[in-house]
């Protein structure tokens, strides 16, 4: 998708296969976005608006990309990232052994707020067996546990 102004792309719940922006202006999610092949952000502003993306094949921004408060999520194998994006959350799915490339040279970036999350691992790491059965139901905040899950499983992969 290539022009100037605010083009809209709505999915209607349909996987797509690839995506390119190549248009100096914006092209704006309306709804989650599911693709099975590559996101590919040439030019212009991609305005994920606060929507989850979803992508099997590779993830690449020459332009802005402005995701919101949004979740990506890779979920294909051997996949690149390649110029420069700032996640809200970032979640990388793997089935078996995979690779997962950075662009030399580039900066991500993800906002996630961990205070919660350090937080609670302070408590895991800390705390004595008694203790940490009895407070584990008062300190267990299923955000920061789900973020949590998300960072054990990027390290992981």
């Amino acid at each position: 998708m290539g022009a100037s102004g605010t083009q809209t792309l709505t999915t209607a719940g349909q996987p797509f296969y690839d995506v390119t922006h190549s248009g100096a202006g914006t092209l704006q999610l309306q709804d989650a976005l599911d693709l099975n092949g590559s996101l590919d952000n040439a030019a212009g502003t991609f305005d994920a608006n606060n929507n989850d993306i979803s992508v099997a094949g590779n993830w690449n921004n020459a332009g802005v990309m402005d995701l919101g408060a949004n979740t990506v999520t890779l979920d294909g194998a051997d996949q690149v990232i390649s110029g420069e994006t700032v996640f809200n959350y970032l979640s990388k799915t793997v089935t078996a052994a995979d690779t997962l490339t950075f662009e030399a040279g580039k900066t991500q970036k993800i906002n996630a707020d961990l205070t919660q999350l350090i937080a609670f691992l302070d408590f895991i790491k800390n705390s004595e067996y008694a203790t940490f059965n009895a407070e584990l139901p008062n300190r267990l905040e299923i955000d920061a546990f789900a973020t949590y899950l998300a960072v054990k499983e990027m390290i992981a992969n």
